[in-house]
């Protein structure tokens, strides 16, 4: 899938994508990857992975963890989930993430503070998300191979009181305003477009539920 195609981008969205490029992640060596929670579930809505980066270059880099409108493409980073069924078709997810915009907005955005941005040394990895849902996978039983992007825009608008965000222009979601610390420290993350690794989850409704409470020893899960 080519930038050009993707044409249901917001325009903010899309001319800062188109600037950055797509070997810009490569030259600085992050590494994107998933992990499974449970591979084997009885129902799409059980899907979820852990997420994790790592920095394989010789310098450090500075990057942002996802949250809130994340998804939604309020905030940087923006993420998307991209699947494709796992069968006889062969078919291939694309090397640049399916989004489309307007998204339902995330009407509860909490402001995006110096603890959402991190250095990564070189040669560190740093766990962005140790429970994420799987969004849109399919009901239907079967096997499905999942990718997860990122997508850093050190420019993008933020989301707040006076200050709209890129794909939500007329949603301030009344947040308190980005403090000058945080706004320079995101201008300094890096611009990239990551893409993860490819996990395999099997939807099959004989499959035993996922005890995620048990294995994320009492890690507070999001909102589902």
């Amino acid at each position: 899938m080519s930038l050009s195609s993707l044409h249901c981008l917001r325009p903010l969205i899309f001319a800062a994508w188109g600037a950055l490029g797509l070997g810009a992640a490569v030259a600085h060596d992050v590494v994107l990857r998933i992990e499974p929670l449970v591979a084997r579930i009885p129902a799409s809505s059980g899907a979820a992975v852990k997420v994790s980066v790592t920095n394989n270059g010789s310098e450090p880099v500075t990057l942002v963890r996802p949250g809130d409108g994340s998804l939604e493409g309020q905030k940087t980073p923006v993420i998307e989930f991209s699947w494709v069924p796992r069968d006889e078709r062969k078919l291939e997810n694309p090397q640049a993430p399916p989004m489309e915009y307007p998204k339902n907005g995330c009407a509860n955005l909490l402001p995006i503070t110096m603890n959402d941005v991190f250095r990564l040394a070189p040669h560190e990895t740093r766990v962005l998300a140790e429970f994420l849902p799987v969004r849109k996978l399919p009901a239907q039983s079967g096997r499905y191979a999942v990718v997860f992007f990122y997508l850093n825009l050190p420019s993008m608008g933020l989301p707040g009181p006076g200050i709209p965000s890129a794909a939500f222009p007329n949603k301030a979601g009344g947040l308190r305003e980005t403090g000058a610390d945080v706004v320079a420290a995101l201008r300094g993350s890096l611009p990239c477009l990551l893409r993860s690794n490819e996990v395999v989850f099997e939807i099959d409704p004989a499959a035993p539920s996922p005890d995620y409470e048990s294995l994320l020893k009492g890690k507070p899960l999001p909102a589902r």
